[in-house]
């Protein structure tokens, strides 16, 4: 729609309801103000055609003088900008169904689909929209073209045509909303476990006890009865959905069998299959179940088990709602970091440019900052080991370490011709918000704003 048209429309509205709140009752025949305070009413609504119809049987009534006249010629006005905006919609829709089939017909689905959710904005009516026997067929084709996609592992081109229809069948457009997920499940797991990342330190030390005690804990600590029966149907898919994530193979090579995948598959399908039947799942069933999907791994893939053991988990707990999740023994030191303010390092903030590890800042008083780290020093190896390819998180992992070890940094610096180590004794690092008002010369910082009046900062 032209956009001064689409203006011209909010600036009426707008004005109608500043003059409908000024406006006097008419001081005339009793019919003739209630017709008048009708159409005032209706103003205020925003219910503009019905405020015209009131406006007219008043003029047809004789109750007319000039500021009804000037409020006919408004409203009138308004209805002639309400058709254009009609007509305009009209042709805009129109424009985008023949691009959505013309689309259609060569096989462009992507496009395809796009059109078509620019003619679902742009219709009149949407629930006929969505009975168009041309939509229900447009719609049938390009969930086919999805499944080829899918097959294909082309995850994120099969997300745009289920997020369209997601959005165009909403609230009804459950399939749809759910094969997206899935699709951006495959998306993750494949990001997550990418042959050229270092997936294994964020899996270390992750045993089948610490998914037990988890389950314990929702049992016992959850604000509500949790669901076991969603949980863990919850948790099996995402173990199929993982198997079925062909591009892991590169990962892990014993999905480049065929035969092996299928049989990890067909048995845990068969545990899903018959979860499905339990009108109820205990903690106990639960924990059984997890237990045999590690078991079914051993027997078929061999997926390294802190992964299987991951996974089950994230999925288990996907259904109790956004803020539950597992903190793995990689997690906990960050976890501890960002909730308590405090964690065992040297204290240096980083960054990652041009896939260069550089210093943004020493935290003051940190053992860092006493070695002399500076803003911009390059770290080109850690303990001995290159830099070159690593992420934040594993740097943060090298560098970090127990109270009273050391780590050596190789740094490049700015206006330094050769590189040089740097061997810090790692400590415990508290974050400090505040600090004080002023520094002393000692270096100890001084809190008192006014001492006389006893004022800390």
């Amino acid at each position: 729609m032209d956009r001064r048209l689409r203006c011209a429309t909010v600036g009426f509205v707008g004005f109608f309801s500043v003059l409908a709140a000024g406006l006097p009752a008419l001081s005339a025949a009793p019919e003739w103000s209630q017709l008048w305070d009708s159409a005032v009413a209706r103003v205020s609504e925003g219910r503009f055609h019905e405020a015209r119809g009131a406006v007219d049987r008043l003029v047809e009534a004789g109750g007319a003088d000039e500021r009804t006249t000037q409020m006919h010629t408004w409203l009138s006005a308004f209805d002639e900008l309400q058709e254009q905006r009609r007509d305009l919609a009209q042709a805009d829709y129109e424009k985008y169904v023949g691009w959505a089939k013309k689309r259609a017909e060569s096989g462009k689905w992507d496009k395809a689909v796009n059109w078509l959710f620019a003619a679902f904005l742009s219709c009149e009516d949407r629930e006929v929209f969505r009975q168009e026997p041309w939509v229900l067929e447009m719609v049938e084709q390009a969930m086919a073209h999805a499944e080829t996609l899918r097959e294909k592992g082309e995850w994120i081109e099969a997300i745009r045509i289920y997020g369209a229809f997601d959005e165009i069948f909403t609230p009804n457009g459950e399939v749809y909303h759910q094969l997206r997920k899935l699709c951006q499940l495959h998306i993750l797991l494949e990001e997550t476990y990418r042959a050229d990342r270092q997936w294994k330190d964020d899996v270390r030390d992750i045993e089948p006890g610490m998914a037990h005690r988890a389950l314990l804990l929702v049992s016992e600590r959850y604000v509500t009865e949790p669901d076991f029966a969603q949980m863990t149907l919850s948790a099996l898919e995402r173990l199929v959905t993982l198997a079925a994530t062909k591009k892991l193979a590169e990962t892990f090579p014993s999905m480049e069998s065929a035969e092996l995948v299928e049989e990890f598959s067909r048995r845990i399908g068969y545990h899903i299959r018959r979860l499905r039947d339990e009108e109820r799942v205990t903690l106990h069933r639960a924990v059984a179940l997890f237990d045999r999907a590690l078991e079914v791994n051993n027997d078929t893939l061999r997926i390294p088990q802190e992964v299987i053991i991951a996974e089950f988990m994230e999925g288990a707990l996907e259904p109790l709602d956004e803020f539950s999740s597992m903190i793995w023994p990689a997690e906990f030191d960050a976890f501890r970091k960002e909730t308590m303010g405090e964690f065992s390092g040297v204290g240096i903030q980083i960054t990652l440019e041009n896939r260069v590890l550089k210093v943004i800042s020493p935290l003051e008083d940190t053992p860092a900052y006493e070695a002399g780290i500076q803003p911009g020093d390059v770290i080109t190896k850690v303990d001995g080991e290159t830099t070159v390819g690593i992420s934040i998180d594993q740097a943060v992992r090298r560098i970090t370490g127990p109270v009273l070890t050391n780590v050596v940094l190789t740094i490049r610096r700015a206006g330094v011709e050769e590189e040089f180590d740097v061997s810090i004794q790692r400590d415990r690092i508290k974050i400090r918000t505040v600090k004080g008002v002023s520094r002393e010369v000692n270096g100890q910082w001084n809190c008192w704003a006014d001492p006389d009046m006893k004022i800390a900062y």
